[in-house]
């Protein structure tokens, strides 16, 4: 599967890169199906590039019941590593589950482009591959009939996030004041 979209945001580039790398835990309340993203790993090696990786926790409703009898009851997060260029305003992500990497390979690029002088856009590309062959247990004639839900639900997880993540961000970057108490600056 296949993710694309490209959106406009009326705030200059810097500003929206910088919300986008120290306040992505803020971004929840406008992402469907996320309830929290916690950041696990915060690694600025340089000025110029950093890696950060979160968790993402989710709604299990998207689960379907047919597959939760194959799943571990964790099905309440989602993991993510970002790589980040401030020199190329480029993130580069994967998607993937502690217990379930084998499932499936998420992994794209969000990239910032400047637009005008107080505004830029978002490019963002997400390539999903589901292997519903690696189910364990899973007879191999429903991993091919399911090949569709699992994908699915992966997608179901991430697909809604990545499509609101630009007004998400909009909203963060035009709103300071709901920078978190304590927060990162």
């Amino acid at each position: 599967m296949l993710i694309q979209h490209t959106a406009g945001i009326p705030f200059p580039i810097d500003d929206v890169y910088s919300a986008f790398l120290l306040r992505m835990d803020e971004l929840p309340p406008w992402l469907p199906g996320i309830q929290r993203i916690d950041i696990t790993r915060f690694e600025k090696p340089s000025a110029h590039t950093a890696q950060v990786d979160y968790k993402w926790l989710v709604q299990k409703t998207v689960v379907p019941s047919l597959l939760r009898p194959f799943l571990r009851d964790n099905m309440d997060h989602i993991r993510s590593t970002t790589r980040w260029c401030a020199q190329r305003r480029i993130v580069e992500f994967e998607f993937f589950h502690d217990d379930y990497r084998e499932w499936f390979d998420c992994y794209g690029t969000f990239a910032l482009v400047e637009a005008g002088h107080n505004s830029m856009r978002i490019d963002i590309h997400a390539e999903l591959l589901p292997y519903p062959e690696r189910v364990p247990g899973l007879p191999r004639w429903l991993a091919q009939k399911g090949l569709p839900l699992i994908e699915g639900v992966i997608g179901d997880i991430i697909k809604p996030s990545l499509l609101a993540l630009p007004a998400a961000l909009q909203t963060i970057v035009g709103r300071p004041d709901l920078m978190l108490k304590g927060g990162r600056s």
